[in-house]
């Protein structure tokens, strides 16, 4: 989808005084130029990699790492142009690419609360180390936390590659009837998507596409519920990662996006189904005798008709209450094991 360029005085306002330079790339610049660095080959040998971390422990002439500040908005300032703030914001700390994360980011798979999210969010913000998709939507909460018209909603999605399965995690946010995505990957179309989608399954078979081009197959999709905004007296509460499972290898797409559609309904995202009921009475000389005569007498007698009870009556598919609630949430990750009440333990190996 085509990305809307904001004019220039919003971007200024929006994304204040970010530095260009990453805090890892300003520190391994510096490093290069030092003697200890020079003539080195790979790989090191475990005392050569001891020497080095000493030597340059022992420096006291290295640069601070920046400080990067969060992005801060006037009043003025769209909610288009804070999406893209917040997730510039976000892009501009290093990938970790250690396969360990710096940050206790353990709350997607132990439901921690929302405050706890938050506090994290706040570490990762004063620390500026290096991050991965977890710590991203972290990020995306905690700077949208005052932007109470915006609504956000967490999408984990587990895929497989040559035998290699790997976990992923967006926050939706949707404004004004439309839908994009805050998120931090490796693939540049599996984070960042523009104001735009009209519903969650748009949204979402936008991802699906991307990992499709990425050669992933899909294995499941676990949404979240909305997540409260600043001030809300459900701070202190579990933050539900995955309500809704999805396990694309048991149904097709078409179910996939009738499930999708069902979510969105729930999450009052997409209007819902009506159902047009048509009651056809038969005339007095098709009924049985008894039947006419007891219309006859009917006939002569006002009678109420209930409100809804008229031909044509419009009835409202009652199909909001998913049922996917802790039998959902407690599915396992890898559909070999049967589902327990535990909560989904996705895991977020870097997509």
């Amino acid at each position: 989808m085509d990305r809307t360029q904001s004019d220039s005085a919003e971007q200024e306002a929006a994304t204040g005084s970010q530095g260009g330079l990453k805090a890892g790339s300003v520190i391994a610049n510096a490093l290069k130029d030092h003697p200890e660095m020079r003539n080195l080959s790979f790989p090191l040998s475990e005392s050569q990699l001891e020497q080095v971390i000493a030597s340059i422990k022992s420096k006291t002439d290295l640069p601070c790492p920046p400080k990067i500040e969060p992005p801060r908005w006037a009043s003025s300032v769209t909610p288009e142009t804070r999406h893209r703030s917040i997730q510039k914001y976000i892009e501009s700390f290093e990938y970790n690419f250690t396969g360990e994360n710096f940050f206790n980011v353990k709350g997607v798979r132990q439901n921690q609360s929302l405050f706890r999210v938050l506090e994290v969010a706040k570490r990762v913000i004063r620390e500026a180390l290096p991050i991965k998709c977890v710590e991203a939507v972290y990020l995306g909460i905690y700077l949208s936390q005052n932007m109470t018209d915006v609504e956000r909603l967490p999408i984990i999605f587990n895929s497989e590659i040559n035998g290699h399965k790997y976990g992923h995690i967006v926050l939706a946010v949707r404004f004004n009837g439309k839908l994009g995505a805050i998120g931090l990957s490796r693939r540049p179309d599996l984070m960042f998507k523009s104001w735009g989608f009209n519903t969650l399954c748009d949204l979402i078979l936008d991802y699906k596409e991307s990992y499709e081009r990425w050669k992933h197959s899909l294995l499941k999709i676990k949404i979240g519920n909305l997540i409260p905004h600043e001030g809300s007296q459900r701070v202190s509460e579990t933050v539900d990662w995955a309500q809704t499972v999805i396990a694309l290898k048991s149904q097709s797409w078409e179910e996939t996006k009738a499930t999708l559609h069902k979510k969105g309904r729930a999450l009052r995202w997409e209007p819902a189904i009506i159902t047009t009921v048509v009651i056809k009475a038969k005339s007095s000389s098709q009924l049985p005798a008894a039947s006419a005569k007891a219309s006859a007498d009917s006939a002569s007698t006002p009678q109420k008709t209930p409100s809804g009870a008229a031909a044509g009556a419009a009835v409202e598919e009652d199909d909001l209450d998913d049922g996917d609630g802790a039998g959902a949430a407690g599915a396992d990750d890898d559909g070999d094991r049967p589902a327990s009440n535990k909560p989904a333990r996705p895991a977020f190996l870097g997509v």
